[in-house]
């Protein structure tokens, strides 16, 4: 193989974020870019990327890259997790979520070159579940920060953020703190 052609190779491959998957702790991030791609396997994956700016977790350093993957085929199961998070970012509920919302969210904006969704500040929460055949994950539950709204503090945080909007703006996806 000649070397301009392993050039070429190199060229041509895309590139990686480097970013590490979550692991337990209460995270503040910032969303640098959400996408649906295909992997090495040619299934359909979802990837939330984002950038740690406080985590409770001492191992985790502020200014990294972590990112949240999501299989899309095989089973329901990665569908209804995307549309979950998906709801937890935007602060939307289920029925209001459209095809044509997710679609804009995961797709990049054609004047920035990232998904709309990037600037969005989220409340993380990842804690390790135990499967029912013994093996763990890392459930991950990403929860919107508002503009203006106080962060909460990790010792007593809970998922009860309330959902106050009757309708949902999908032109406005990403203008802001607050994407609806």
């Amino acid at each position: 193989m000649a070397i301009s052609s392993i050039f070429n190779r190199i060229a041509e491959a895309q590139a990686l974020n480097n970013s590490t998957y979550f692991v337990e702790g209460h995270y503040v991030v910032e969303i640098l870019d959400a996408s649906v791609k295909e992997n090495r396997h040619g299934l359909q994956i979802a990837i939330v990327e984002c950038r740690v700016e406080k985590c409770s977790n001492a191992a985790v350093r502020v200014g990294s890259s972590v990112s949240w993957v999501c299989k899309l085929q095989g089973s329901d199961v990665g569908p209804r997790d995307l549309k979950t998070q998906f709801c937890g970012i935007v602060n939307c509920r289920p029925n209001q979520v459209s095809a044509e919302m997710l679609e804009k969210a995961f797709n990049p904006d054609p004047q920035t070159g990232v998904s709309p969704l990037a600037g969005t500040k989220c409340y993380i929460y990842a804690r390790v579940v135990e499967t029912q055949k013994g093996g763990t994950f890392t459930k991950v539950e990403f929860r919107g920060i508002q503009e203006g709204q106080p962060i909460p503090d990790f010792e007593q945080a809970k998922f009860n953020i309330s959902v106050d909007q009757e309708s949902v703006d999908i032109d406005n996806l990403g203008k802001s703190n607050s994407p609806f």
